[in-house]
């Protein structure tokens, strides 16, 4: 301590500065590395929900079309409409059920959160009736 009273005030001063600055330059290093952590575990959390509302959303392109030519085709008396949308159908099933079953994937690996183990029974000191029900 007698070292740093024999310091000018301008060299404390700036060696107070310094430490305070080498500080900041510490939280603001642990605050990006807390950042790039938290960005990609919001990545990865999202990833799957994420897959699975682009396929539904697609699957819901793709059903809303096949009611939409289905409708034509029923209103239309032009006899060869059915013929010219066959190809189409084809492909659209065919997408669909790729889709269908690509969310059927997801679903059921993702994690039922409302199925979690029970809870363990509360530790009790005394033996009252409500811990012996445990």
């Amino acid at each position: 301590m007698k070292s740093l009273r024999n310091l000018r005030i301008g060299t404390r001063l700036a060696l107070g500065f310094a430490i305070v600055l080498g500080l900041t330059v510490v939280a603001a290093a642990f605050s990006l590395v807390g950042a790039v952590r938290n960005a990609e575990a919001t990545r990865l959390m999202m990833q799957s929900p994420l897959a699975k509302e682009r396929l539904i959303s697609d699957w819901y392109v793709l059903t809303y079309s096949a009611i939409a030519r289905t409708a034509m085709i029923s209103r239309t008396t032009d006899e060869t409409l059915p013929v010219v949308f066959k190809q189409v159908i084809a492909d659209s099933v065919t997408k669909g059920s790729e889709t269908i079953k690509k969310v059927e994937a997801l679903l059921s690996r993702t994690r039922r959160w409302w199925k979690r183990p029970p809870r363990p029974p509360p530790r009790c000191r005394t033996r009252r009736a409500a811990c012996r029900r445990w």
